[in-house]
């Protein structure tokens, strides 16, 4: 085991060398790499997974039809209740189980979904980390050795994953990046006592989460003064939040996307302008109803192809995702396109009483123009009726903007979509290990009366 440790610290060391200039390659030659990797994991599906080799045999395909991602929508689109329902026919037939890492979604959305990762995609993730590391460590300081504290739910992919990964490195503790793992379920009081004992640099959480601590430290006037650098996955952060954690903490946020599927699709620049995506490991489109790819500046579903994990094989994955690609290059003179937003979910529509549908950016923007505003959620009820949920900064007017929301509701759907109650809250209720969703249906007799 120690000579596997010493191979794998090596290993990893030259690669993440190597991954921090990849963003920086010219774009032919990420395609290259893209489509190497394309079409050794297409063969290998063919050969070692059961859904694929059944698949493309019955279509007449063989992995020589796959040498470019276009390739890819000849394949059908995998939708998750599929893998839900039939785990097995997604995984590997060769790689022994003790060399596969389980992981599973929470099940907030649904159904949980269980992906099998095979241990050397999980250590090659964490080079492929280093892209946005790089970025990182010239706020922190320092590349090794500083503390970061990260935010989980009850079952974490995260601590499952650096578990590994760190069973796999031969380093001295002074050069580890060390972790404290606290639980999002608990009191904010008992996470801050902790986070103050342990003085991290960096600290790492869900974007929702965020979304409420970071009012309830400004409201209480904490600080934490060995911090550097805020990190956010799993779901968005509010641009309220955002803001109130840059301007009042003076403390840059990066955002990183990120799936149990699969770990690093894309990743936050300095410019903000979107999420770069990392095409050679995770290709990416965008597509309508009928699954068709749609042009850079339409909103439309994600679909990823994991080129790099061999456990549970997903090419052609539907993520359910609402998301938009830019149409415009990143100052930052990386060549890694930009996913340019992530709208919220394909199971977020709302129903208007004039028949249709209101796609949850709708509510969404009428909500983030007002910087006060840190975290929201939609409960709606019968008879086209809706409750609001905000968190909102400390000191703010509540009344004005009450009443500048109110107005705007009323422009936007009339009687299509009646605003009833608006409650101020400490935080937004979450599923047990879960997140919170934007638009939550709720039954008439679960809703809140007035606000509080």
């Amino acid at each position: 085991m120690f000579l596997e440790n010493l191979y794998w610290t090596a290993y990893l060391a030259y690669r993440a060398r190597q991954q921090a200039r990849v963003p920086f390659l010219p774009q032919e030659e990420i395609i290259r790499r893209q489509r190497k990797r394309l079409h050794e994991m297409v063969a290998y599906a063919y050969r070692h997974v059961p859904y694929y080799r059944e698949t493309m045999r019955a279509r007449g395909l063989t992995p020589d039809d796959f040498y470019t991602v276009e390739a890819l929508e000849r394949l059908p689109i995998i939708e998750r209740s599929a893998v839900q329902e039939a785990p097995e026919r997604f995984r590997s037939e060769i790689i022994p189980q003790d060399r596969l890492l389980y992981t599973h979604s929470s099940g907030s959305m649904g159904i949980p979904i269980e992906v099998w990762h095979d241990h050397r995609a999980v250590l090659e993730n964490a080079s492929h980390g280093e892209r946005q590391r790089a970025i990182y460590t010239r706020f922190i300081g320092q590349a090794l050795g500083y503390r970061e504290t990260v935010l989980i739910s009850i079952a974490s992919v995260a601590g499952d994953t650096q578990g590994l990964v760190a069973s796999r490195l031969a380093l001295p503790r002074a050069l580890r990046i060390q972790r404290q793992y606290l639980k999002m379920a608990d009191s904010f009081e008992h996470n801050v006592r902790e986070i103050q004992r342990f003085r991290p640099h960096v600290l790492h959480s869900h974007g929702s989460y965020l979304n409420a601590f970071f009012p309830y430290l400004y409201a209480h006037g904490i600080t934490f003064p060995s911090l550097k650098l805020v990190t956010f996955s799993s779901d968005n952060l509010f641009p309220g939040a955002r803001r109130l954690i840059e301007e009042e903490f003076g403390l840059p946020v990066f955002g990183t996307y990120q799936t149990i599927e699969a770990f690093q699709i894309g990743f936050e620049c300095e410019a903000k302008r979107g999420y770069h995506l990392n095409i050679d490991l995770y290709p990416l489109r965008i597509v309508d109803e009928a699954g068709r790819t749609v042009p850079p500046g339409e909103t439309g579903e994600v679909v990823i192809s994991n080129l790099v994990n061999r456990g549970t094989v997903l090419l052609n994955y539907r993520l359910r995702d609402l998301a938009v690609l830019s149409t415009e290059p990143c100052p930052c003179g990386r060549n890694l396109p930009l996913l340019a937003c992530i709208e919220g979910r394909n199971d977020e529509f709302i129903p208007l009483a004039s028949g249709g549908r209101a796609h949850p950016t709708t509510v969404r923007t009428l909500l983030i123009i007002h910087p006060e505003i840190c975290q929201f959620q939609v409960l709606i009820l019968p008879r086209y009726t809706c409750d609001v949920r905000l968190i909102v900064r400390p000191g703010c007017d509540r009344e004005a903007l009450e009443r500048s929301l109110r107005a705007d509701w009323q422009q936007r759907f009339g009687e299509a979509l009646r605003l009833r109650h608006i409650h101020y809250v400490r935080e937004i209720p979450r599923p047990p290990g879960g997140k919170p969703r934007i638009i939550l249906p709720c039954p008439e007799e679960d809703g809140e009366e007035g606000s509080p």
